[in-house]
C-alpha cells in the first residue's frame, strides 16, 4: 500500500511542480524553466529509487511463488552495482537541484517566503532518504505538503479574474 502511495503522490508531484514554474515564469523564466525540467528529470530516479525499494518489499514476502534466492542474488546486484546506483542516484539528484532552482525562483519572485521554499527540496531528499525511518519519512512528508500546499491554498483564495498569485504569502 505504502509504494502505490508514493507512486500517487510522484504522479500527483509533476502537475504541482509544473504549476509551481509557472506561478515563477512571469518575473523569473529561467528558474522556472530549469527548476521544472531538472525536477521532473529527477523524477526518473525517484522512481528507480522507489521500485528498487519495492522490489525488496516483494522479494521478503513468502507467498509472492518467487524464488528468494534468486530475488536476493538480484536485489544485491542491484544494490551494490556502481553500474546501477551511480546513474540512478546521478538522475535522482537533479530532482532536489530543479526544487532548489525552483524555490530559490518562487522565493524572489514574492511568492513563498524563503524558508517555506527551502522545505520543497529539503522534504523530497527526506522522503527519498528516510524509507527506513518512519518518524524523518513523516516528517519529510509533512514538510512537501505544507510548502506545496502554502502555495496551492493561496492561489484557491486568489480572485479568478487575478491571473496568477504572484505576491508575499
Amino acid at each position: 500500500m505504502a509504494h502505490t502511495l508514493f507512486f500517487l503522490s510522484a504522479v500527483l508531484f509533476v502537475p504541482a511542480v509544473v504549476g509551481l514554474a509557472r506561478l515563477a515564469h512571469p518575473t523569473h523564466p529561467r528558474a522556472a524553466f530549469w527548476g521544472c525540467v531538472l525536477s521532473l528529470m529527477g523524477f526518473v530516479g525517484y522512481g528507480a529509487l522507489d521500485g528498487i525499494d519495492y522490489m525488496t518489499w516483494v522479494a521478503g514476502k513468502a507467498d509472492t511463488g518467487l524464488d528468494p534466492v534468486a530475488m536476493e542474488a538480484f536485489i544485491e546486484a542491484a544494490l551494490h552495482t556502481n553500474a546501477i546506483l551511480i546513474p540512478v542516484l546521478v538522475v535522482f539528484t537533479l530532482l532536489p537541484i530543479g526544487l532548489i532552482v525552483l524555490a530559490v525562483g518562487l522565493h524572489r519572485a514574492g511568492v513563498v517566503p524563503g524558508w517555506l521554499a527551502a522545505l520543497m527540496p529539503l522534504g523530497m531528499v527526506g522522503v527519498a532518504g528516510s524509507l527506513q525511518y518512519p518518524v524523518r519519512l513523516v516528517l519529510s512528508a509533512i514538510a512537501l505538503i505544507v510548502s506545496f500546499g502554502a502555495v496551492g491554498v493561496k492561489l484557491l483564495r486568489t480572485p479568478s479574474g487575478e491571473g496568477s498569485a504572484v505576491g508575499p504569502v
